[in-house]
């Protein structure tokens, strides 16, 4: 299950205890997943979403850039708690305006 993988590369992100993504980083893909999936993304051919149901609450949102986990949401809009977050430097950029960040 997505999930579980995603999960346990957090776990083993938080070990690692790496350093935040460099200011500079030519971001070529970055991607927005949930409990369920690939939420959406942004690729040189574009950009794209995929539709959630309304009814459906979110366990977590975990973004990737160029492949690597860079954020890790827990229980968004209720309780939230970042868990993990190497965009410190990235910030300005606006790559977390997407999901409220």
């Amino acid at each position: 299950m997505i999930s579980e993988k995603i999960k346990q590369e957090l776990q083993s992100a938080k070990q690692k205890k790496l350093d935040p993504l460099p200011a500079d980083l030519e971001i070529e893909t970055l991607e927005f997943f949930d409990q369920f999936g690939i939420m959406g993304g942004y690729t040189p051919l574009g950009s794209f979403e995929l539709e959630r149901s309304t009814n459906s609450t979110l366990e977590f949102i975990a973004v990737y850039v160029n492949g690597l986990l860079a954020y890790f949401l827990d229980k968004p809009g209720t309780n939230e708690t970042v868990l993990f977050d190497r965009l410190q430097n990235l910030k300005n950029r606006g790559i977390l305006d997407l999901i409220g960040g």
